[in-house]
């Protein structure tokens, strides 16, 4: 759905309320401008609102609130009722939609990196033909061609799917979407989006059908190193009156909010190659999609870290080492055993506690005694980085001294806290936060498939952000060193 399309309609919003006005698609600044029939000032409207639109469509609002209302008058004593109302999504087809129904069989979209993710350029290109491929040809098709001295020949070798990848959820497919532009007289012949495609196993509601695309955009920032932004995002139901899929264009306020047409990037910026190596990127895929569901979390909690780039402060910092706070405890080292002696300790202060009247000083003190031997925050953490450490150690020296720095900061900011005045090594804050994030989406996609050696001795440009550390690591490290002995 394009920006800034206006539509005209009738919308309903009670049974004995008619209303009609206007709807803008806008981005966040989405609206539907009603005039509304009624004597009274409408104060509550339904989450899911329907429009009869111009055009011959039809509108599907979803999760709408009321942003403004009020009453218009004119000369003659004549009133009406206006209301303006934003809605989350708007669903626009040949039919309305129930969005709480189970009927979305798929869903498709692209975004401004998928071209440079997925694209093979064997798909496409141009070929100097020899003397005996001219003269075929010319032979084959001297009715409709003729090659002249120095023909170039400009080819799309006709291959749609890219990924088709199985999975217990559904079916992740990544395919080429062309269009035929006439006879090219004007030097264009075609345009290829390259479209990311997902069918559920069994058609599902809206809601699911939009938290799958966020999972799937989660794992395409990581891939591109940048937020992406959803184009042309349509959901598929099937037709119960033909074999060919009805199709509603989405439009969701918050999704498309940036710039399709951000420069691409090339290809030698992704650590993760799913054109040049399809394989694993489905290997990867798979594990990182098996394992949504029990790290949603700490994903969602780093997804909305990195997508601030390069936009630092306190926040991200201590955001960032949380994130492993809330990891399921499997992916956390086990237990310290603690001796006897300080085992009897332990529940010896445990029974003066409890037998003490209820404060808040008794909750913190049993709390303290139930995480002893527990892994710490730094625990935690040096257990992730290991997993990286083990296999490219030595593009990260010293990497436990970055990680103790960095949670004593975190730890100062929660609790008031620190080894030293933070003032201290408030330049290294975006440093500290860049390796704890790192920490925990590397050792992530190692345990996915991501082969990290590859990556760790080959050489890339920086704009991805696990580029952009690997490169100013031991530079950085020598300033953290420096601002620490102050």
């Amino acid at each position: 759905m394009k920006d800034n399309e206006i539509f005209y309609g009738e919308f309903s919003i009670h049974a004995d309320c008619d209303s009609v006005g206007k709807l803008t698609l806008a981005k966040e600044n989405t609206n539907i401008e009603l005039t509304v029939k009624s004597k009274n000032i409408i104060q509550e409207i339904p989450n899911i609102i329907t429009g009869k639109l111009d055009q011959l469509k039809k509108a599907t609002c979803v999760d709408c609130i009321i942003t403004s209302s009020g009453t218009s008058n004119n000369s003659l004593g004549d009133s009406a009722n206006y209301l303006t109302i934003f809605p989350h999504h708007v669903l626009i087809g040949d039919d309305h939609l129930d969005p709480n129904a189970s009927h979305i069989k798929s869903f498709s979209f692209h975004t401004q990196d998928t071209r440079s993710l997925f694209q093979d350029n064997q798909d496409f290109g141009k070929i100097y033909p020899q003397e005996k491929i001219v003269d075929f040809i010319n032979k084959e098709y001297h009715d409709k061609i003729k090659l002249h001295e120095y023909p170039n020949v400009f080819f799309h070798s006709g291959r749609l799917d890219i990924i088709n990848c199985e999975t217990s959820t559904g079916c992740f497919r990544v395919y080429n979407k062309t269009t035929i532009h006439g006879l090219g007289t004007n030097g264009k012949f075609l345009t290829n989006t390259v479209r990311i495609e997902y069918i559920f196993q069994s058609p599902t509601t809206f809601n699911n059908c939009v938290s799958s695309l966020l999972s799937h955009l989660r794992l395409l920032t990581i891939l591109a190193g940048r937020e992406q932004s959803v184009v042309d995002f349509q959901v598929h139901v099937a037709s119960n009156t033909s074999p060919i899929d009805k199709t509603y264009s989405v439009h969701s306020s918050y999704l498309n909010c940036h710039n399709e047409n951000a420069n691409s990037y090339s290809l030698n910026n992704f650590p993760i190659e799913p054109s040049r190596d399809v394989s694993t990127f489905i290997e990867i895929y798979k594990a990182w999609m098996s394992k949504e569901s029990e790290l949603l979390t700490s994903r969602i909690r780093y997804n909305n870290g990195i997508i601030k780039h390069n936009s630092y402060d306190v926040d991200r910092l201590v955001s960032a080492a949380n994130i492993f706070d809330i990891l399921p405890d499997n992916y956390k080292p086990t237990k310290k055993m603690i001796s006897e002696d300080l085992n009897a300790a332990k529940s010896e202060c445990k029974r003066i506690f409890k037998s003490l009247p209820e404060s808040v000083e008794k909750s913190i003190m049993l709390g303290a005694l139930g995480r002893l031997g527990s892994p710490t925050l730094t625990d935690i953490i040096l257990h992730r980085a290991n997993i990286i450490l083990e296999r490219c150690g030595w593009l990260f020296p010293e990497l436990d001294l970055v990680v103790k720095t960095a949670v004593k900061v975190r730890n100062y900011f929660v609790h008031g806290t620190a080894s030293y005045p933070p003032y201290k090594i408030e330049s290294t804050i975006p440093f500290l936060t860049d390796v704890l994030e790192f920490i925990f989406i590397s050792s992530d996609l190692i345990e996915c498939g991501w082969n990290i050696d590859a990556w760790a001795n080959n050489y890339y440009s920086l704009n991805h952000p696990f580029n952009n550390l690997r490169h100013k690591y031991k530079n950085e490290l020598q300033n953290l060193k420096l601002a620490i002995q102050k």
